[in-house]
């Protein structure tokens, strides 16, 4: 029962470590697809 409680903390942090990393302003990580939304305002989430 701890090793699963261990995994799902484990998947959670990376969750939120990708979410945190995608939100950034101007943090577009390598293999992500580029902004195409039509400006260049960091102020909405494009998802």
């Amino acid at each position: 029962m701890v090793y699963v409680a261990t995994l799902l903390a484990i998947i959670l942090l990376l969750a939120l470590g990708v979410y945190v990393l995608k939100n950034l302003p101007g943090g577009n990580a390598p293999g992500r697809e580029p902004e195409d939304n039509g400006n260049n305002s960091d102020s909405g989430v494009v998802y």
